[in-house]
């Protein structure tokens, strides 16, 4: 099943951290993880979905609000940061060529 979904809103909810610490308040409190349900949006530059205020010095990272009553996370590229070795980035990346770019599931090449 693939689904292509379009984000040309402003996402309210951001992550961003200048060179050495983070703007956001890291992990969040027990009750809020856990399993859930939203499209996730892999992209080059998240800035140009992400509009979140964003003090002086910080980059932005990530973000995520609802879009058309749909909970939606706009994350950057995984591929880049499975190659670093990343582990969960690597899982993305995977999965995201299976999903987005028709990847065969038995892993030609």
């Amino acid at each position: 099943m693939k689904t292509l979904v379009t984000l040309a809103a402003a996402i309210p909810l951001a992550a961003a951290t200048p060179t050495d610490r983070p703007y956001y308040a890291g992990m969040p409190p027990e009750r809020y993880q856990g399993e859930g349900v939203a499209v996730v949006l892999f992209v080059n530059d998240v800035r140009q979905y992400c509009h979140a205020e964003v003090p002086p010095g910080y980059t932005l990272l990530a973000c995520a609000g609802e879009r058309d009553g749909v909970p939606t996370i706009v994350l950057p590229d995984p591929c880049p940061f499975g190659a670093a070795g990343e582990m969960f980035a690597t899982l993305a990346c995977h999965e995201k060529a299976h999903s987005s770019h028709n990847w065969p599931g038995n892993h030609p090449e």
